[in-house]
């Protein structure tokens, strides 16, 4: 401020006041200088805006950032990195500061699909969101880390629209699910060495989805079966569809209970499979 009255500049800064009653106010100063018709300084002319109930609220955002375990990172409208959490930097190996010089073109070249395939730009979750303005959820990334190993994220991308309706900013959060992808790839190395037949039914929507070995089981080829599958349940023995209904039924009163029976399932030649 001394400087600025002194040499003419301008100044301006967020600043703490301390009031007469002894409350703390944050305060935006804008200080401009003034000149005489010869161009000599007259004076300065300060502008004091209260911004106490903003700063508290960056603050409170702040401190929700840096609690969650969830990595976080903030992008602008030009693909820049503007803040990060402390999660961030420790799942992708890099400190805020680094983050903090970075864009989302700096990023993508370590990143795969699931299909271990690199990623073109535009392909990321948070390019997507900042090219169409929606919302991005549950997508699956490859990290390649600083020393060759991969690690895999579960990211979704929101983006943040200003009063004028255009995207103001990008909301990135990601969790590392390598040990869940570890797991699932366990599984399916079991089930299959173990020569199960899988399945899977949502009750939603009320499609049911198979592995491969339960087409191999019942005797179709995969082609044939997937006319099936859509209406698997069709397939089973007329005689078995009650019990079928009933273990269901006390299954999804009580979960804890199991759904396990002995069925028939119709093949291909008419015969019947027992399963």
């Amino acid at each position: 401020l001394k400087f600025a009255h002194r040499t003419g500049a301008s100044f301006r800064a967020e600043m703490l006041f301390r009031g007469k009653e002894g409350v703390d106010r944050w305060v935006d100063l804008d200080v401009q200088p003034r000149h005489h018709p010869d161009g000599s300084l007259r004076g300065s002319i300060a502008i004091a805006t209260d911004i106490t109930d903003l700063v508290q609220e960056r603050q409170h955002q702040a401190a929700i950032l840096a609690a969650v375990p969830t990595g976080v990172l903030v992008f602008d409208r030009h693909a820049k990195v503007i803040d990060c959490n402390a999660a961030a930097s420790s799942l992708m190996e890099r400190t805020r500061e680094e983050f903090l010089s970075l864009r989302l073109q700096d990023l993508h070249g370590s990143v795969l699909g699931s299909d271990l395939k690199p990623l073109g730009l535009s392909e990321l979750p948070t390019a997507r969101a900042l090219a169409t303005g929606q919302a991005q959820r549950s997508v699956s990334l490859g990290v390649v880390g600083s020393q060759g190993d991969m690690r895999w994220l579960l990211l979704n991308a929101q983006p943040l629209l200003d009063a004028g309706g255009r995207i103001d900013r990008v909301i990135s959060s990601f969790v590392d699910v390598s040990a869940l992808r570890k797991h699932e790839r366990v599984m399916a190395a079991t089930v299959e060495g173990a020569g199960l037949g899988l399945w899977e039914w949502n009750l939603r929507t009320n499609a049911i989805t198979c592995n491969d070995r339960v087409a191999r089981m019942l005797g179709y080829t995969e082609a044939e079966f997937e006319t099936q599958r859509r209406s698997l349940l069709h397939l089973l023995h007329p005689e078995d569809r009650v019990r079928w209904q009933q273990v269901v039924t006390e299954h999804l009163k009580d979960p804890h209970q199991a759904c396990r029976l002995e069925l028939r399932l119709r093949r291909p030649d008419g015969e019947w499979a027992w399963a």
